[in-house]
């Protein structure tokens, strides 16, 4: 056993402050760690931002804070509660015994190639929160794959999901006090409450979802990308005070755990601790002047040299205006620093080959228009309705068409899907896996767009990432298109956002990956045919016509 728990007796003085309800609770207990401990409980509003998710704002959601100290925790079946209609749980069960709770729920899962038995124990996905050891366990990652709503399918359900075979992880026991992190047991005279910090409770129940929330020391907010917007983190009333130095430390426990069990990075940079290795790193934050806090988080950010890495915000003690802190180019290193130097020597190249300053026109016609060049920048929500029409409006000459992502650095996966869909009227197959459980799923994917029939080629290069590699890869796993040029460079991982409790806002690669049939796709996927020379039009018609 790591160390003994702690069983917190409360006596209750509670007071009001203006419209806020403040109790302090006194605490006794015989576990020397938490002798004296003493819990502020405060109730702040729960504000959903975001139309697309059906939840109830709140009035008043608790919140605990320890010792006098500004981490926020919250109640597990509190923050559960507060989320419910997010979670897309068919049958969900919560047991607490003394110093765990055990959740554990039937996923609602497509129709499988070999569906299982909702009796079979096997099929539940369960979570343990053990109070005692300060650590989380999962039956497999798979928990939280499917905790939250799939946004995989459209609106329109012009995407369907058909089958999927699941292979199951195994069990992966999370250690939060390796982090600094501790679980608490609340006991009143009338209840027991189970605390853990507020974004702990966001790792584990909003991490693959779309939802967040944001505490920004006045409210919570809940939804999407409306969580980050200015008056959302600048109208908190602690904007231009200094950080706190349990915030601090808070911040940077969330930050390595994160990196260390929810990213691929960890296994696909054969890295043994993020924590490890940022440790070093920590004085220089936590000692860091407030104005200058966030920055060095930047800095620290870049220093995973995953591309995926990016968009810092800084949080709501900054009084300075909302926006996305610059990434000094002299911070990156060798991964974002061989891209970015690759994509502007491309880009040059590319350009000087037309008028030398913008893009060319997105269709080129080519060899007595038999072959139509597409230039595809991003995959954006709007690009297939784009793309449809520019193969609308084709020549009855054109036989090949090429589309060019050899500029694309990615973007919607469900474009990506749609843009398949054009290309061929037979399911899709791809498969993704997680590395720390081991688990791995094949789906079945059919797109109810109409087929052009062309011999369709993809064009790629260094600067192909992303969701243009993984377009690459399906293309090409399924024998939809050849794929000429240069390998991609990669990105086969979903991008999710992290939200620390400085408020500081960032993304990273998630924690499970795009492989093919030979393994993952993280570092890019080859090509069937070389180029020697990209964008050279003739060597690409001669490709295109050889025997």
């Amino acid at each position: 056993m790591k160390h003994q728990k702690k069983v917190v007796k409360n006596f209750i003085l509670a007071c009001v402050l203006g419209t806020i309800c403040l109790t302090i609770l006194g605490c006794s207990n015989t576990d020397e760690k938490h002798q004296g401990l003493v819990i502020t409980t405060i109730e702040v509003p729960f504000i959903n931002c975001e139309d697309d998710f059906d939840i109830d704002d709140m009035d008043a959601v608790e919140l605990q804070f320890i010792n006098n100290g500004a981490v926020p925790y919250i109640d597990v079946t509190t923050y559960i509660d507060m989320i419910d209609a997010m979670l897309h749980y068919d049958v969900s069960d919560m047991v607490i015994d003394e110093q765990r709770i055990t959740i554990e729920y039937n996923p609602v899962v497509y129709q499988t190639l070999n569906p299982p038995d909702a009796e079979d124990p096997n099929y539940r996905q369960s979570m343990i929160i053990d109070f005692e050891e300060d650590t989380v366990t999962v039956s497999s990652y798979l928990f939280f794959m499917y905790q939250g709503i799939e946004h995989v399918a459209s609106e329109t359900d012009i995407i369907q999901i058909t089958d999927v075979a699941i292979t199951e992880g195994k069990s992966v026991e999370i250690p939060f006090y390796e982090y600094g992190f501790d679980f608490i047991i609340e006991e009143t005279d009338t209840e027991q409450s189970y605390l853990i910090p507020f974004h702990v409770a966001s790792l584990l129940f909003n991490y693959s979802t779309l939802f967040k929330t944001y505490y920004n020391g006045d409210e919570i907010y809940g939804g999407g990308l409306c969580i980050y917007r200015e008056e959302v983190v600048r109208s908190s009333s602690f904007n231009g005070l200094d950080i706190p130095d349990d915030i601090r430390l808070a911040s940077f426990d969330v930050f390595t755990i994160a990196l260390d069990y929810f990213s691929s990075m960890k296994q696909a940079r054969q890295i043994e601790s993020y924590r490890d290795l940022f440790m070093k790193q920590l004085p220089t934050i936590r000692y860091a002047d407030s104005d200058d806090y966030y920055m060095e988080f930047t800095k620290l950010l870049y220093q995973v040299d995953d591309l995926h890495a990016d968009l810092p915000a800084a949080g709501y003690y900054s009084s300075a205006p909302l926006e996305t802190l610059p990434p000094f180019p002299s911070w990156y290193r060798p991964i974002r620093k061989a891209y970015y130097n690759t994509a502007g020597t491309y880009r040059s190249t590319f350009f000087s080959l037309f008028d030398g300053t913008s893009f060319p026109p997105t269709v080129r016609l080519l060899d007595e228009e038999r072959i139509a060049v597409i230039h595809i920048y991003q995959f954006t929500e709007t690009m297939p309705d784009e793309f449809k029409t520019y193969i609308d409006n084709l020549p009855p000459t054109v036989e090949h068409v090429v589309i060019d992502l050899s500029m694309n650095g990615g973007g919607n996966v469900n474009a990506i899907f749609r843009l398949l869909g054009y290309m061929t009227d037979q399911p899709i197959v791809y498969n993704n896996g997680i590395a720390i459980d081991g688990s791995f799923r094949t789906f079945i994917i059919e797109v109810e767009e109409d087929a052009y029939d062309y011999d369709w080629y993809i064009l790629t290069s260094p600067v192909t990432f992303s969701a243009a590699n993984i377009a690459t890869l399906l293309a090409q796993e399924n024998g939809i298109a050849t794929i000429i040029g240069e390998s991609s460079s990669g990105g086969a991982s979903p991008i999710e956002s992290i939200l620390l409790p400085c408020g500081f806002s960032h993304t990273i690669s998630g924690n499970y990956t795009f492989y093919s049939t030979s393994g993952t796709a993280e570092l890019g996927v080859p090509v069937d045919i070389e180029m020697l020379n990209l964008w050279d039009d003739n060597e690409l018609i001669d490709l295109i016509n050889q025997p």
